[in-house]
Formats: C-alpha cells, structure tokens, sequence
C-alpha cells in the first residue's frame, strides 16, 4: 500500500511536538530526553498515543479508516528520523560551539585574534551579546535577534542535511545486502512494528497490546522511572534506586583500582534491547566490558598510566570497527560486486524493491561527499578563506 497524505500530515503534527517539547525538557527542566536518538521516548510515547487512542476510535467509529500498518510505520520512521535533530543530531552539538567561539573568548586563549579573525561570520555566531543570552539567558521582555542566527543556522542546517542524504544514498546501495541476503535482524525496529501490525478480527487492538506478559513488562519500567521522576521533582516521595551493588569499596588497592567505577546498575531499556538481539552478540557486549576492565587492571599492574590507556582503548574499537567493515564487505562481496559493475561496467541496475537504481544511489554518495562537487565547493572556499559576506552581498544586489 502506498504512503498517505494523512499519515504524513500526522506524522507531521508529531514532528513539531517533539521539535517543540525536546528543548524545553531536555536542557531546561533536566528531566529524562524525550529524544535523543532513532529510539526515543518520546516517538514510542506518540506512537503509543496514535495506535492506543487515535486509532482505537477510529476502528471503533469507522474501520474502514482506521490508520493501516503502512501508515503507521511512514508515521514512525518519519518521527524517528527527526527525532534526533533537536538532541544528539543538531542541536546538542552544533548550537554550543556556533555560539560558544565568542562566549568563551578571553585574553588568556587570545580567540579574539588566534581563531575570530579566521572564522567566518555566516558560519559561527559574530554578536558577543547575543552569544552571551545563549548561554546565560536573554532578559525579559527582550526579543532575539535571529540576524545574527540566521546565516550560520542555514549553513549547518545545509551541512546536515548533505551527510543525511548521504547516507540515505549509501543505505540504497547496503539495503539489499543487508536485510534481504544477510537478514539482519535490527533490533531497534522489532518493537515498532509490532506496535503497528493490525488487529485480528474485530479486535480493536492488535495481540501485542493484548498479551498479558507485556502489559506487565510495560508496567514495571514505567512505574519505577514515574516515581523516580517524581523523586527528582518533589523529594518526599521515595526512590527506587536502579544502582544495585557497588564494587567500588572492595577496589580500593593498586592494581584493582584501577577498575573503578565498577557498579552494578539496573537499565529496563537494556533489559528490552538485549531480548531483541542474538545470545552471541549479547554474550559479547558483557564479555568486553570485562575485558576492558581487566585491561585497566593489567595496565596499572605493569606500571602504564592507567589514564592514557583509557584514552587508548579508543583506537582499539576502531581497529575493532575497521575489523568489522572489512568483514561485512568480505561476506558482500558477491552484491558488492553487482553495485560496481551497475555503475561502471554496464546498464543500471534497479531491483524492485530499491528507491534508486545503484547508479543514482552511488551519483548522489559522490555529489555529496567530494570536495569538487557543488557541497564541496562551499567547504573548499571555507578552507581557502573566502569570504562568503561579499558573495552574499553581491547576489542579494543583483536580485
């Protein structure tokens, strides 16, 4: 079935209620990340409202309107895609340091002349009072001014929105690979699509909202955080404390300190997560979390800084992803060879369940991702100095 005009709209709708709740919650009132990343609450918690309430009045009042799996999941990939714009994606990361490059300016790191000089001012924030209010607050009663914002949000913005394309260009040409030939099961999807599959019947809801193991399974998690949510606002009411057991006490002496910290924690979400992927890949995870451990505690018996190892381990798991690449390009190389080959060496090819043709999908990872194509071009001048006032000067003249 195709995309609907009233699943996107909905979808939509949603979008501008996290892109307008996620600042506020996250970095005002300090409260648990409504959003954050692909996975976020508050996409699981809209999804909930639209298939729990939304939808049940739907089925109830006309059924042949009620909102179909296909829709549900156009609703659910378009929120979580956005989802992590206004926390990790963009605005987290990117605000701070557009501002931040005037605000902590000071004689002792001489920014003003080692770095402002150099930075052009459509691309990082150039008024000190503006950068000041970001930081510190704007007064009542006192507007922004979105002069001194508005060419540096639209050069990032046009950042992010070419590596998003990126990969959206890159995920064509793994797609078939991956979930047709290796059928990687993705766990972060399992759960949103049950939560989407239609009922049985005349069932207003579908067997996973109707299972009693998890109805109780949603009930726990969401009882503990409420309560501890209501701990961090209002004292009185008691603390359900997820830090089981601290091994910090019996590491007190060299080289098993060098472990610390080393709690016991209790994560639901992991709890969840951990069910949706395989045994062996779990056993992992917990398997080099110790070892890394114990690599600390080796280190600090042989006499190593302890703290330059730790830094260390980083390339360590990038050696490991490097490992990983190679591997996945080894097992795919038989699709890999058909990507190269629609490319350079005969007619496009398009399988039927592909958006793009491996040609146009490899085209657009190019365009967007070479320092000579039009993307690029903004980011070579950048590096060259060029002046990008006097380019947006002369054009808005000759408009």
């Amino acid at each position: 079935m195709p995309v609907t005009l009233r699943s996107i709209l909905i979808a939509i709708t949603c979008i501008f209620i996290i892109c307008a709740v996620s600042p506020y919650n996250n970095y005002l009132t300090g409260a648990a990340w409504v959003s954050a990343d692909q996975f976020s609450i508050g996409v699981i918690a809209l999804l909930s409202i639209i298939v729990l309430i939304l939808n049940v009045i739907w089925r109830k009042l006309r059924p042949d309107k009620a909102l179909t799996t296909t829709e549900l999941v156009t609703v659910w990939c378009m929120m979580a895609v956005i989802a992590s714009f206004p926390a990790s994606a963009f605005v987290r990361y990117f605000l701070g340091p557009i501002a931040g490059l005037v605000y902590f300016a000071t004689p002792e790191n001489e920014w003003e002349t080692l770095l402002q000089p150099y930075a052009p001012k459509w691309m990082f924030l150039a008024d000190a009072k503006a950068a000041k209010y970001f930081y510190e607050g704007i007064p009542v009663g006192v507007p922004i001014n979105w002069m001194f914002w508005i060419k540096p949000l639209a050069f990032w913005t046009a950042f992010m929105l070419v590596m998003f394309f990126m990969m959206i260009f890159m995920a064509s040409m793994f797609r078939r690979e991956w979930i047709e030939n290796e059928r990687l099961s993705f766990p972060l999807i399992q759960l949103p699509l049950e939560m989407c599959r239609q009922p049985e019947g005349k069932s207003l809801l579908n067997s996973f909202f109707r299972d009693r193991i998890t109805i109780i399974g949603v009930a726990f998690p969401v009882l503990l955080h409420t309560i501890n949510g209501l701990h961090r606002f209002l004292p009185m009411v008691p603390e359900l404390r997820l830090w089981l057991f601290n091994m910090d006490p019996y590491l007190n002496e060299s080289p098993w300190d060098a472990a610390r910290p080393f709690w016991f924690n209790f994560f639901p979400s992991m709890v969840g997560f951990t069910y949706f992927i395989n045994l062996d890949v779990a056993m992992s995870l917990w398997t080099f979390a110790l070892l890394r451990r114990l690599e600390l505690v080796i280190a600090n018996a042989l006499g190593y800084n302890v703290g330059l190892v730790h830094a260390s381990i980083g390339y360590e798991e990038m050696g490991c992803q490097i490992v990983l690449v190679g591997f996945f390009i080894w097992i795919g190389r038989a699709h890999f060879k058909n990507v190269v080959k629609s490319n350079f060496l005969g007619k496009s090819v398009r399988h039927p369940n592909e958006p793009l043709s491996y040609r146009w999908a490899f085209s657009g990872f190019w365009v967007m991702q070479n320092p000579t194509s039009i993307p690029g071009t903004y980011i070579r001048r950048l590096h060259n100095g060029w002046n990008m006032d006097n380019y947006w000067l002369d054009n808005w003249k000759s408009v």
